[in-house]
């Protein structure tokens, strides 16, 4: 949404949606200006938006290592739901404050409840955010090991909310200093992950690729010919399948040039913004147990 609002109304807007899954909010009203596609100007426009407070799942992969779910069984549920009941308002906190300030590499260590042991065990959750989608993996962890895997050590921010390590600090990691609290247009991609063409196969807005035709085209086919033969993204995708791998896989941060049209006629939802046949965007990507999320960030 971001991208379709003013500059000085942004932060305000932010701050609104971040109160309301703070306060498990259900619904609110947002008067706001938004741009016109077709009148190129802002209008004021009335919003409304329900919220899922109690973190509503609404998608998840149909990998089941994590935490012994099956797809259909997870759906149903929130995120506080798998949490223990002590846990529920930090992470509910320090996702409101993903939210509010546009974090994009968080990792947070809680305990989540698995189907099959029926307790609650630890992991690493690892976090991004983009205009309206929070986006992450859970994978098993140890308490013991915070701030000693690859993935921490490349964090913006490590988290720990589990009541059995209360006196952790946490960490302070890697600067994004052009990422948190930026407005600018950002866009999370989900790649397969084993793929050698790195399919796309989930975008969660249009603000930088058209989000009906990029699905099931490869990654590549977006970047610039100066950029294809880039490591970044297969850095990612070769690495290997086992199941305590995410963790031991780091946030990979890239910058690259891409071309929104693909070398192909643009598609009816192409953002209008977009008349560039090329631009530079920085990238965010981390691992899954069966995939790869990229979060984009169109440059000024």
């Amino acid at each position: 949404m971001a991208d379709l609002l003013p500059d000085g109304e942004q932060e305000l807007v932010s701050n609104a949606l971040s109160a309301a899954v703070r306060e498990n909010k259900t619904a609110i009203l947002i008067y706001a200006q938004l741009l016109h596609s077709q009148q190129r100007e802002f209008v004021v426009c009335q919003i409304s938006i329900s919220v899922a407070g109690n973190l509503q799942f609404v998608y998840v992969s149909g990998s089941t290592d994590a935490l012994g779910f099956h797809e259909s069984h997870i759906l149903p549920l929130t995120m506080l739901k798998l949490l223990p009941d002590e846990e529920q308002e930090p992470v509910r906190d320090a996702l409101s404050a993903v939210v509010r300030e546009n974090k994009t590499a968080i990792v947070i260590y809680a305990r989540l409840l698995h189907a099959t042991r029926r307790r609650f065990v630890p992991c690493q959750i690892t976090v991004s955010f983009a205009n309206n989608v929070i986006v992450g993996g859970i994978c098993e962890a140890s308490f013991d090991i915070i701030g000693e895997t690859a993935r921490d050590r490349t964090a913006e921010e490590v988290i720990v909310v589990s009541t059995e390590h209360t006196d952790h600090p946490g960490m302070v990691g890697y600067p994004a200093y052009n990422w948190t609290g930026t407005q600018f247009a950002r866009t999370i991609l989900l790649l397969q992950r084993f793929s050698s063409e790195c399919t796309i196969t989930n975008c969660s807005n249009n603000a930088i690729l058209d989000n009906e035709t990029c699905i099931g085209q490869s990654i590549f086919k977006y970047a610039a010919p100066q950029d294809e033969d880039s490591s970044f993204v297969g850095d990612l995708r070769r690495s290997k399948p086992e199941a305590d791998s995410p963790a031991n896989i780091g946030f990979t941060y890239h910058t690259f040039s891409l071309r929104p049209a693909g070398g192909n006629q643009q598609g009816p939802n192409q953002p209008m913004f977009l008349g560039a046949s090329e631009f530079r965007v920085s990238a965010v990507g981390f691992t899954t147990s069966d995939g790869i999320v990229l979060v984009l960030k169109r440059e000024s």
